[in-house]
């Protein structure tokens, strides 16, 4: 009895055990909108893009500084170990110590920048253009993540729907595979018809393999997207929604150019680049700053006392051995280069959007051919199967007439994909995915 008793208790731990591993590894229901909401919270990507917006807005803060007032408090304790001393005048009297051992001074100076030529101004103009440059281009990493993580979906989607094409197949093909064997038993068919309905199986077999591969290599893609170390998820079947028809190429063109947060950084640095050369043209004026001091000395000597100061300073370069042209010159070169990389890209991103409608457009076409296909290979089936019943047809017609239906159903799986991601990359071009991860917070939850 008690050894029954401890039997039951393996028992159930070990189907506790395996229950919990099945629940570790079960994947996580995802929706391309859950996917796309943690991908802008967790991906790299967007952190580095958000770092260096903050290192562009600290770079703007501290050149604005200059304008402010600045204040600095210095201390010290000065120990002599010998003080200076004067004889008195009258013989016979100690000598005149001039000053102490041991003093303590604190010094407090101010200065605040009146003018600066424009130099000042110009800096901070160009800093915040770049800071705004640098945000531009922090939202075009989110929407490139955005559509990885969108495009991932769509990936392992597709490849779950693969799997269960080939699962399909591999199942009737062990069933064509067993009729025919009880078939050649009875004397009924021929042994080629066996080994034509065991070749299917073992191609069936071979294509299920090869779709779990696929399914490894998207769900690890997916991951990667996410900003996920690991983890499998289970994509919501009927999320591959795409554009029924692609918008005209014109108006695409025409948004993109809008849009593309690289186009508005690229004339924002334009922007900065100016700025810059008219920082740089602004050192050859005067500059005037307002100084004030206050110190104190305790003890007070002739040499150290508490005093205060005041001063209007002016500055105003007369000879630099040529550095403010250079830097004119370097400041023009940036902005010539800045001018150069603008253009460049606005044919860039004509060129991609150009190249991502087309690939819409002809992605729309073969979902349209492939359809047919699936409809011509369905009834191509239903034929052979009639046939098969009346005793006209062998198992090989129909065996061969189910391959042409599956590879028509995976090349349909196929076509969705490619248009879903087309479609995709097509908002991607022209600027016009979303990347507020809010927009997705409420099903991402």
């Amino acid at each position: 009895m008690k050894y029954r008793s401890h039997l039951w208790l393996a028992a159930l731990l070990l189907t506790g055990s395996v229950t919990l591993a099945e629940d570790v590894a079960k994947p996580q229901p995802l929706t391309v909108k859950q996917a796309i909401a943690i991908a802008l919270r967790s991906n790299p990507a967007v952190r580095e893009a958000g770092a260096r917006v903050e290192i562009a807005n600290a770079t703007t803060d501290r050149v604005r500084a200059e304008e402010r007032l600045q204040m600095n408090l210095d201390s010290r304790y000065v120990y002599l170990s010998e003080v200076p001393t004067v004889a008195a005048a009258v013989p016979g009297f100690p000598p005149v110590v001039l000053g102490s051992n041991a003093t303590w001074i604190g010094a407090l100076a101010a200065q605040q920048l009146l003018y600066s030529g424009g130099r000042v101004p110009a800096l901070v103009q160009q800093a915040s253009d770049s800071a705004r440059a640098a945000a531009a281009l922090g939202e075009r990493t989110r929407q490139q993540v955005a559509y990885g993580a969108e495009r991932a979906c769509y990936l392992v989607l597709a490849a779950e729907r693969e799997r269960q094409v080939a699962q399909d197949s591999l199942t009737a093909a062990e069933e064509h595979y067993r009729v025919a064997q009880a078939r050649y038993e009875e004397r009924a068919a021929a042994q080629y018809d066996v080994l034509r309905a065991q070749v299917q199986v073992e191609e069936s077999r071979q294509e299920l393999i090869v779709s779990e591969s696929d399914i490894a290599v998207a769900q690890a893609a997916l991951a990667q997207a996410l900003g996920a170390q690991e983890g499998t998820y289970a994509v919501a079947d009927g999320e591959m929604i795409s554009a029924a028809s692609p918008p005209a190429l014109e108006p695409a063109l025409a948004q993109a150019k809008i849009q593309r947060p690289e186009l508005t950084a690229a004339n924002l640095q334009i922007a900065a680049a100016g700025e810059g050369e008219a920082a740089a043209r602004a050192e050859r004026r005067p500059a005037l700053s307002l100084l004030a001091d206050y110190q104190v000395a305790s003890p007070e000597s002739p040499f150290q006392f508490t005093r205060w100061s005041a001063a209007a300073a002016i500055h105003l370069p007369i000879l630099d051995g040529g550095r403010i042209g250079a830097r004119i010159r370097e400041a023009i070169g940036t902005c010539h280069q800045a001018t150069a990389a603008r253009d460049e890209l606005c044919d860039t991103v004509t060129q991609e959007v150009r190249t991502a409608h087309a690939r819409l457009v002809s992605a729309i076409t073969q979902v349209e051919v492939v359809r047919k296909r699936v409809e011509l290979a369905e009834q191509a089936l239903q034929i052979s199967n009639v046939r098969y019943a009346a005793g006209v047809a062998t198992t090989t017609e129909v065996m061969d007439s189910e391959a042409a239906l599956t590879r028509a159903r995976q090349e349909l799986t196929r076509a969705l994909t490619g248009q879903a991601i087309a479609d995709a990359g097509l908002r991607l071009a022209m600027g016009a995915i979303v990347t507020t991860p809010e927009a997705y917070e409420e099903v991402a939850r």
